[in-house]
C-alpha cells in the first residue's frame, strides 16, 4: 500500500517540467510528505525520500522539509549528503543548519558537500 502512494508520487514529481519554479507545488510536498510521515522507520523514510528526490528537482526548502520527517540527525545529515547532487538551489544549502539538532551534524554535511568549507 505504502510504495503504491510513493510511486504514485514519483510519477507526479517526473512528469513536473523540470524548468518550472524549482519550488515544489504544496500539493507535491504535502504528498511527500504524507507519504514519509506514514513510515515509522527511518531506513524506509529515507528510500522513499531519495527515490523522490532523484527523480526529481527539489530546492533546498523542500529538502529541508523532508529531513526534518527523520527522527534523528545522522539520518538527516545522510539524507541531505545524498540529496545534495539533485538539489537545483545548492548555494542555499547553508540555511539547513536549523533542520539539525547538533550544529556539528550540519557542519558534517557541508564539509561533504562543500569542499573547503571552514566551521
Amino acid at each position: 500500500m505504502v510504495w503504491h502512494k510513493a510511486i504514485a508520487v514519483v510519477r507526479k514529481v517526473m512528469t513536473k517540467d523540470t524548468e518550472e519554479v524549482p519550488r515544489k507545488s504544496s500539493r507535491m510536498m504535502q504528498l511527500v510528505l504524507k507519504v514519509l510521515n506514514n513510515q515509522s522507520f527511518d531506513d524506509k523514510k529515507l528510500e522513499i525520500g531519495m527515490l523522490c528526490v532523484v527523480l526529481g528537482h527539489f530546492c533546498t526548502r523542500d529538502l529541508a522539509l523532508i529531513a526534518e520527517q527523520f527522527s534523528f540527525d545522522d539520518n538527516r545529515k545522510q539524507f541531505l549528503i545524498d540529496a545534495y547532487p539533485y538539489c537545483v538551489d545548492p548555494e542555499n544549502y547553508y540555511s539547513l543548519k536549523e533542520v539539525f539538532q547538533f550544529r556539528s551534524n550540519f557542519d558534517e554535511m557541508m564539509e561533504k558537500t562543500h569542499p573547503g568549507y571552514s566551521r
